[in-house]
């Protein structure tokens, strides 16, 4: 964060299994990410996260009381302008028991769409095109 200056950074991780025991199936990010960028994919894992608070404005942080609240943060963060970094390297592995929020795919398309229609607002096409972008990708992490 130093080294760039950067108020907002994330990092790669690691798929584990019910016991948090790496898979070895890492999930690696881009340098840089930014608004646009970030719309159909989401990359951004929680815990990876790290902000400077002396370069960011905490009103930023809210969190809205809707599903995929995380991912709406990091979106209306990168929506002000602000561009994330990404580190590269696994620093977390990222557990996943049987039954969870994220374990549900329909629910997970459910939420996606809605971010996209109801939070930022975009009309059909956009949001069609971010869509399909998403899928691919979240698919594609998970091969």
């Amino acid at each position: 964060m130093q080294e760039k200056g950067a108020a907002f950074l994330f990092t790669a991780y690691e798929f584990g299994d019910a016991q948090a025991k790496g898979t070895g199936k890492i999930v690696h990010v881009p340098k840089t990410l930014n608004y646009k960028q970030a719309l159909p994919r989401t990359i951004i894992f929680t815990s990876t996260v790290m902000f400077d608070l002396e370069k960011l404005d905490r009103d930023l942080l809210y969190m809205p009381q809707i599903p995929s609240e995380d991912t709406a943060t990091w979106w209306n963060i990168l929506r002000s302008g602000v561009l994330a970094y990404g580190l590269d390297e696994p620093l977390v592995i990222y557990r996943r028991a049987g039954k969870s929020l994220s374990s549900n795919k329909l629910e997970a398309v459910r939420r996606i769409w809605n971010l996209y229609r109801k939070h930022e607002k975009m009309g059909i096409i956009p949001s069609l095109w971010c869509f399909f972008g998403w899928g691919v990708r979240a698919v594609a992490r998970r091969l």
